[in-house]
């Protein structure tokens, strides 16, 4: 035997008496370094859960639902364009805004979200929390900049869902209880009544923002009520009575027989009002307050330009819960009807990418907005 035969004998019987372990491949040492050891089984899986559309997508019935999700899309657009004007108002925005965020909130949602059945687009009470907080922080602002400081808090909104998804607390759900919830939901109703009012009356009354907003805007009509306007409380009053008769003929089962479609009256409303506007002068003759004109065409994306002040981060942490709240609340409701599931996690991780696309596209915070799609 020879000397280096011997040598090499000595450092195997070394090595096994120290049992070293086997070499490991360079992308082993990496995976175990980065703390994945993941398979391509895994990997394939973890895609799928945060890209849900790469599930359902492959699966899809073009046969059997193809027609039923064009005539709900095309119900969806006839409800979210008069609608998405109405938010812009109780966001403190221009209206171009509610119709971006009509438009890209449920494409994005689509390839994050887990429901099926949730309407994605504006919401009343992160409306009128938006509004609010838009109002209080320039009050004698521009539009444009309302629009901005609204852009950057929807930015922010968005940064907080995703940071609260990428620290795992998508349960945070539950500590809105649908008691809790029901609450919210109701306090909210009674604010954005009380601040149509001054509309309906034609009444013109200052801008509110101390505590006790409700009661002091109510104190505020009842003092320049010699300023309403007849004109605009009937347009108000036959708007409400076209759509309580719209509504109950929607739902009536004859008609339901008769045509798939609803009837939009939401946007017959819109577009007659426009129409008598233009053509009678009324708005000038009666002293009506009108949207005026609509910028066209879609926002070049762009960074809000209030992005650099983080007290907006503040301020948006309480409309991020409740939009996700809203949202994750509606989304198990509509599941347990239909008999799926949904991932309370995912839902967080898709209204937060909404939100923050929607921050640099001109589009304000959105989450589930009714049960319309269901419909």
């Amino acid at each position: 035997m020879t000397h280096s035969s011997v040598r090499t004998q000595g450092r195997v019987d070394r090595e096994s008496r120290l049992n070293l372990p086997e070499a490991k491949t360079v992308q082993e040492i990496g995976r175990e370094m980065a703390g994945l050891p993941w398979t391509r089984e895994k990997v394939v899986g973890k895609v799928r859960r945060r890209l849900p559309f790469t599930e359902w997508v492959p699966a899809y019935r073009v046969k059997e639902d193809l027609v039923a999700d064009l005539i709900t899309g095309l119900t969806l657009i006839v409800i979210h364009i008069p609608t998405s004007l109405a938010y812009s108002n109780l966001a403190g925005v221009t209206p171009n805004l509610g119709l971006y965020t009509a438009f890209y909130a449920p494409i994005v949602y689509i390839f994050f979200g887990t429901s099926k059945h949730v309407a994605i687009g504006e919401i009343s009470s992160v409306a009128m929390m938006l509004g609010s907080a838009v109002y209080t922080i320039c009050p004698d602002g521009t539009d444009d900049e309302k629009n901005q400081v609204a852009l950057s808090l929807t930015f922010y909104i968005g940064l907080t869902q995703f940071v609260l998804w990428s620290l795992g607390l998508g349960v945070i759900s539950i500590l809105l209880s649908p008691t809790v919830t029901s609450a919210f939901s109701f306090g909210i109703a009674v604010q954005i009544a009380t601040s149509q009012l001054s509309k309906v009356f034609g009444v013109q009354i200052p801008t509110v923002l101390d505590p006790g907003k409700t009661v002091k805007t109510w104190y505020e009509i009842g003092n320049h009520w010699d300023t309403s306007n007849l004109c605009a409380f009937l347009f108000a009053v036959s708007g409400a009575i076209a759509l309580l008769i719209g509504k109950e003929i929607n739902q009536s089962k004859r008609f339901k027989s008769l045509s798939p479609v609803p009837i939009p009256s939401e946007l017959i409303i819109v577009a007659v009002a426009t129409v008598v506007t233009v053509l009678t002068g009324w708005d000038d003759r009666y002293g009506m307050a009108v949207v005026g004109e609509i910028q066209q065409g879609f926002q070049t994306p762009s960074v809000p330009a209030d992005i650099s002040n983080l007290q907006l981060w503040v301020k948006a942490m309480p409309m991020a819960l409740v939009s996700y709240s809203l949202t994750i609340s509606m989304g198990n409701i509509l599941a347990a009807k239909h008999g799926y599931g949904t991932d309370g996690e995912q839902e967080l991780l898709a209204v937060g990418v909404v939100n923050l696309f929607g921050g640099f596209f001109g589009a304000f915070a959105a989450g589930a907005r009714s049960f319309v799609q269901d419909e």
